[in-house]
């Protein structure tokens, strides 16, 4: 019996089992590549997050240096303020952990160091503040330098 006296629909048998799986391998392909994008922009945007807390964290760290060089509340007696960077030499940085009562700097930390360029009347005192978040491969590290001038 030749193939061209068979029925259509005998000559095709196991043609549609073949295109079945073919599109399952290709959808199965195209949810893998998905579920790469999808864990890949999560990734992206919790290192996002954690780099905007660093950021403020060292922010934070250069306001709390700059009242240690130059207090608001001055004594009675005292007419001029006497700048110095004792609070964070740059030898030993202070370190300021967040507790976790600050909302959305809880879980960082920040490093400052204050060093003394020039003297006299022409001092200047360089500040960086190194603000860190997340541990780990999510550790996010962001650093901010200020220039401050003595009085």
């Amino acid at each position: 019996m030749s193939l061209s006296f068979l029925p259509i629909s005998s000559r095709q048998r196991g043609s549609m089992l073949l295109i079945s799986l073919f599109s399952m391998l290709v959808l199965a392909g195209l949810s893998m590549a998905l579920l790469k994008i999808s864990a890949s922009s999560q990734t992206i945007t919790s290192r996002e997050v954690l780099g905007g807390r660093a950021w403020f964290a060292a922010s934070s760290g250069n306001e709390w240096a700059m009242t240690q060089l130059f207090p608001l509340a001055m004594k009675a007696n005292q007419k001029t303020v006497k700048a110095s960077c004792s609070f964070a030499p740059s030898e030993a940085p202070k370190t300021i952990v967040f507790p976790a009562s600050i909302k959305g700097l809880s879980g960082c930390s920040v490093s400052v160091s204050c060093t003394l360029v020039g003297a006299g009347a022409l001092s200047q005192f360089y500040i960086e503040s190194k603000g860190v978040c997340g541990t780990g491969e999510m550790k996010v590290v962001r650093v901010q330098e200020l220039w401050a001038k003595g009085i």
